[in-house]
């Protein structure tokens, strides 16, 4: 019979299952944990309108946001993810399997991490929802004594979920590339286009992204959107990571100290060879350096063992103090 694909010899799953099956298994769980976070917190918006609508199927967005959401304003960064992001480079995953037991275990896409992802989307919709409502919807909403009106609100809400689940994305994203910073910036701003494009046309939102650009209020409300759902979850995953880091970030920390070591050597015999004092230099760039850097302020004690099976102890062995990326 024929199958999907062979292996001429049996040395080679080695690559397969512990760089390329974890990478898979990383990469689509969170492709579909994301998705339905995003989703959520973008529908519900529509149900929460609904109490005060009377449930007269009156839409909270145009259609044309709902149909562009997933097409274009969330699809790239998402999609980038799932094809580049690693949390490990490759080698340090063959030389730790240890590493592999992330994916064999299913540690990840579980009831419980489901749960939690569908709960952040509940609370996010809810938050961009009601602190958009008691900002934008009044009597008085621009700076001239202008109204909002229902698609001033909508839009607004849209803008503000947009912008969350995007900084979101960037918070779980483990390495940084052009096309991410590419993607993260032009999906946010692609919604602004749009608006500032479809609002010149002749339909019900003729208008409207100007009335909103030009009101202080809409800078406030999205930012307050932004600080009260990203914030918590920032606090939560940095404890997380500095306190109760689990074997994948010690490694990838390690890997971070040994760049920056190499890159130290490389500035020493620079300097040295132009005349500069490396000692007098190394202190200027340090002091000028704003807040902690993983790079320079972590220290990583009680590795137990050897180095080629200190991955293989007990994670409760390896404490990590600092800050974690």
């Amino acid at each position: 019979r024929s199958s999907d694909y062979a292996v001429s010899q049996f040395r080679y799953l080695r690559k397969l299952l512990f760089v390329h099956g974890r990478y898979a298994y990383l990469r689509v769980t969170m492709l579909i944990l994301y998705s339905f976070y995003k989703n959520v917190a973008f529908t519900l918006p529509q149900f929460y309108f609904g109490f005060f609508n009377g449930f007269s199927g009156q839409t909270l967005f145009n259609s044309w946001i709902l149909v562009l959401f997933n097409l274009v304003f969330t699809n790239l960064t998402i999609g980038l993810y799932a094809i580049w992001d690693k949390d490990v480079p490759e080698y340090l995953l063959l030389k730790y399997p240890k590493l592999y037991s992330r994916s064999r275990m299913n540690t990840i896409f579980t009831v419980k991490v489901l749960v939690y992802w569908l709960t952040l989307g509940v609370l996010h919709s809810a938050i961009a929802t009601f602190i958009g409502g008691i900002l934008i919807w009044g009597d008085e909403f621009t700076h001239f004594g202008q109204s909002s009106g229902l698609w001033c609100f909508g839009s607004h809400i849209a803008a503000s979920l947009i912008v969350v689940v995007t900084i979101k994305i960037m918070l779980i994203t483990n390495i940084w590339t052009f096309y991410h910073y590419a993607s993260y910036l032009g999906s946010s701003g692609c919604y602004f286009v749009f608006l500032a494009g479809y609002s010149l046309l002749n339909n019900n939102m003729t208008g409207v992204f100007w009335q909103e650009v030009t009101t202080p209020l809409y800078w406030v409300g999205l930012l307050a959107v932004t600080v009260t759902c990203l914030l918590p979850d920032f606090v939560l995953q940095s404890i997380r990571e500095v306190f109760y880091p689990k074997n994948h970030t010690i490694v990838a920390e390690k890997h971070s100290m040994r760049k920056k070591r190499r890159r130290e050597r490389k500035l020493v015999k620079g300097y040295g060879s132009i005349g500069i004092n490396v000692e007098e230099e190394r202190s200027r760039r340090i002091s000028s350096t704003s807040g902690p850097t993983p790079s320079v302020d972590i220290k990583i004690e009680n590795f137990i063992g050897e180095e080629e099976d200190e991955l293989g102890r007990s994670e409760g062995k390896y404490k990590v103090f600092g800050w974690v990326l």
